[in-house]
């Protein structure tokens, strides 16, 4: 009997997790779209959607391999001519490598977040007994993340919260997976999860800033990369959350290279 696991699992083996993290980020991106019928292409070498959001996040572009210096130029005019051909916000360029530099095409630099993965095992903590952490179902408790969401983040472009500013209920029902948290009635902390064949994405995770400090952004995250237990969850930490992420057993593998482009 082959006992294989269907995953790497070897963390200083970077390669593999810059491959399963760049598709499942992609796939993420897209499926955040594509049920509304939103904007969006595939490349052999990256996959972009345009909400036209006025927070440049959900106006995504992901690279699935490493870019040559001599292929930079070819990326750069195709999203520019991907994203030039609408109105909206500015948009974030997501690639699991380091990257040639993209400012001589419009592109600022925006950072190098953690990729981080956890392998499977272990008992992710319990969360608050105050925090009520229920699963995204329907239109009430969708706005309800939503709102954790942009006030939480926080998303100063899309504030005051206006219901629907992100989604509505056709995002729901997919491999795509929301959780929101409620302290008394009042929504605290949300957290995404996308899983596919190999890994689990755990993305967004959001926290009141008057909320903070309590657990209940671990407690979120600990619901995300649990949707699979037999799967490892990979993400792209945070200032605020690399420290969360490190006590539920996530390991620093590579570095992210960010770009921001400004319509």
């Amino acid at each position: 009997m082959d006992t294989t696991p269907g995953f790497p699992t070897d963390l200083a083996d970077v390669a593999p997790w810059q491959d399963l993290s760049a598709a499942n980020l992609a796939a993420f991106w897209e499926s955040l779209v594509r049920p509304m019928d939103r904007r969006r292409i595939h490349w052999d070498d990256a996959w972009a959607v345009d909400p036209g959001c006025a927070n440049p996040f959900p106006n995504s572009a992901t690279l699935l391999r490493s870019l040559a210096e001599a292929d930079a130029g070819d990326l750069a005019a195709r999203l520019n001519g991907f994203y030039g051909a609408a109105s909206g916000g500015p948009w974030m360029l997501w690639s699991a490598w380091p990257t040639p530099d993209l400012g001589p095409w419009g592109f600022h630099l925006a950072g190098h977040p953690p990729l981080m993965v956890r392998l499977p095992g272990g008992e992710p903590p319990s969360a608050p007994p105050e925090l009520r952490i229920v699963e995204v179902h329907d239109a009430a408790t969708l706005v309800d993340a939503e709102r954790a969401l942009i006030e939480g983040y926080p998303a100063p472009e899309l504030q005051p919260f206006r219901p629907g500013a992100l989604w509505d209920t056709r995002i729901l029902g997919g491999p795509l997976r929301i959780w929101v948290g409620y302290a008394g009635d009042l929504p605290v902390t949300t957290g995404m999860a996308y899983t596919d064949e190999r890994v689990t994405g755990v993305y967004v995770i959001a926290t009141l800033e008057q909320a903070r400090g309590r657990g209940y952004g671990a407690a979120i995250t600990a619901r995300c990369m649990s949707v699979d237990p037999a799967k490892p969850a990979v993400l792209q930490a945070s200032d605020l959350g690399q420290p969360v992420y490190r006590r539920l057993g996530f390991v620093e593998v590579a570095r992210y290279t960010v770009w921001f482009r400004p319509r």
